[in-house]
């Protein structure tokens, strides 16, 4: 086993894999599938969109060199090389995105298995302490490009003075969190699917360009290429023309006999293997909204600075400045300044509808984007009810990614199992029986098809209410106690039932009175 990840580790470059979560890294890129070529396509036009640099209908192809390495989003509103500013201006398609995503993935989310609950809990530690910053990448990934791709994979320690020397690597599984959850540039991957079944993933292909200068400081680029399968990983290094350097492919055993990477549609096209953005229902509305924005500016502009009209007199007669008094005006002689005589309120109430009919597309409420409002106790029914289109939408992404997060955590499970980290867990010291028994084909269908993520939305509760509400639940046997704890936000009811029954059993020793309900 230590020699395998020596070789999976050494040869395949790992590190950089872990590292790739930058959308402008891909260089150079050249893929023959003219489907993939336009969802590339597609995802450099959406990120440019979404960082504001350009409007939908200006949005140039993907680049075919080198010189597209900085990063098209540098600076919104800023002049670019040819003189010309940047667009939009005022770039809601971002600040819509990130705020369905703060309510989506802004939290950590809990993962329920009846059967399998400690090895399902354990498998949360893969994250690492990074889970929100991963979440949010993903979630950006899915509204921005429509697909995001996760990897399950041990991680690796090595000494960066010997990082290339194959046999000083060493890796390391001692603890769960040693298998590593990474979010991936979905540039660099291209899943390909039974053509009978568009879950059914049977291979995926991860691309990473890789840049460095030679001794005479020319920047060169080749890639790192893994191609993962049920039954094989082979991995090679590309030239720049995508082809295979001499002595660089290799390719060896699966050890847990799945794919150990994910593509989740952020919505799904029946038609197509990929899923489709939260920015092209919008983003027209974004451009016309800027457009007419612009327009008015130049309006005020114009008379910002107030243009005299002088009638029958000689401006240099005359003595320019406040506080002045003009005398010996001719007998039909007028100054009057420039009147604005443009209908801006009609424009003003044009863009109020404009940008109504976006946060409408979007899913995303004006009064979620902070707008004022009055400060109540509103019920919670009231709150849902205001805040219903974001959380129809957030409660479509949650039933999309769902279902793909499991098999990734039971991807884990498979990792943990092979490494024999599910029958101890070293970050405690001491040994534990996660699992007293060997896991079979039938238990990871059961942990995949049996598990449940819960996630919770960021709206106020009044937390008396809702206590009083799953007391009543209880009460009455319409709802059991551990169910009750996870709805009142207990991410560990069964560590909680726990306590709360040694605490009962040291109060009845001592004979402390029981506390009154």
């Amino acid at each position: 086993m230590a020699k395998f990840f020596n070789r999976l580790v050494s040869l395949f470059g790992f590190n950089h894999l872990f590292d790739a979560s930058s959308a402008t890294m891909r260089v150079g890129y050249q893929d023959p599938n003219a489907e993939n070529s336009a969802r590339l396509a597609k995802y450099d036009k959406n990120w440019m969109l979404y960082h504001g640099s350009v409007s939908e209908s200006s949005a140039p192809p993907p680049a075919k060199t080198d010189s597209n390495v900085n990063p098209p989003h540098a600076g919104m509103g800023l002049s670019k090389e040819d003189g010309t500013k940047d667009m939009p201006k005022t770039n809601w398609l971002s600040r819509n995105i990130n705020k369905i995503n703060w309510w989506a993935f802004g939290r950590p989310y809990s993962l329920y298995n009846e059967e399998y609950q400690d090895v399902m809990s354990l498998t949360m530690r893969c994250w690492g302490p990074h889970l929100l910053e991963k979440l949010s990448n993903m979630g950006q990934f899915g509204s921005v490009c429509g697909d995001a791709f996760l990897m399950a994979l041990p991680k690796q320690k090595t000494k960066p003075e010997i990082r290339f020397d194959e046999n000083a690597i060493k890796f390391v599984a001692s603890v769960a969190s040693d298998v590593n959850i990474a979010v991936l540039n979905p540039s660099f991957c291209t899943p390909v699917y039974d053509p009978f079944d568009k879950y059914r993933l049977q291979e995926m292909h991860i691309q990473i360009p890789i840049r460095s200068v030679d001794e005479n400081g020319s920047w060169h680029t080749q890639f790192q290429f893994q191609r993962i399968t049920d039954e094989k990983v082979y991995t090679a290094i590309l030239d720049a023309s995508g082809k295979p350097i001499a002595g660089t492919e290799q390719e060896i055993d699966n050890p847990i006999g799945r794919v150990y990477a994910i593509h989740i549609r952020n919505k799904p096209f029946g038609d197509s293997r990929f899923g489709d953005d939260d920015l092209r229902e919008a983003s027209r509305l974004n451009e016309v909204y800027n457009e007419k924005l612009m327009s008015a500016g130049q309006i005020i502009d114009y008379h910002g600075a107030p243009i005299t009209i002088i009638y029958g007199a000689r401006a240099k007669n005359l003595t320019k400045g406040p506080n002045k008094v003009w005398g010996n005006m001719p007998k039909d002689g007028k100054v009057e300044h420039l009147e604005l005589n443009s209908d801006l309120p009609a424009m003003n109430e044009y863009l109020t509808n404009v940008k109504e009919n976006l946060h409408v597309m979007m899913g995303v409420p004006e009064i979620a984007q902070g707008t004022e409002q009055a400060i109540s106790n509103t019920t919670g029914v009231a709150l849902h009810t205001m805040y219903m289109p974001l959380i129809e939408r957030v409660m479509e992404k949650w039933g999309y990614y769902s279902p793909w997060l499991i098999r990734l955590h039971v991807l884990c499970v498979r990792w943990l199992n092979y490494l024999d980290l599910l029958k101890k867990d070293g970050s405690r010291g001491r040994k534990v029986n996660i699992l007293s028994k060997e896991l079979t084909e039938e238990d990871y269908d059961k942990m995949e098809h049996e598990s449940e993520i819960h996630w919770e939305l960021p709206l106020p509760k009044d937390r008396l209410i809702e206590a009083q509400i799953q007391q009543t639940l209880v009460s009455a046997r319409l709802r059991d106690r551990k169910a009750a704890m996870r709805s009142l936000g207990d991410k560990n009811p069964d560590k909680t039932a726990e306590a709360i029954r040694e605490e009962i059993k040291k109060d009845l020793k001592e004979g402390t009175p029981p506390p009154v309900a």
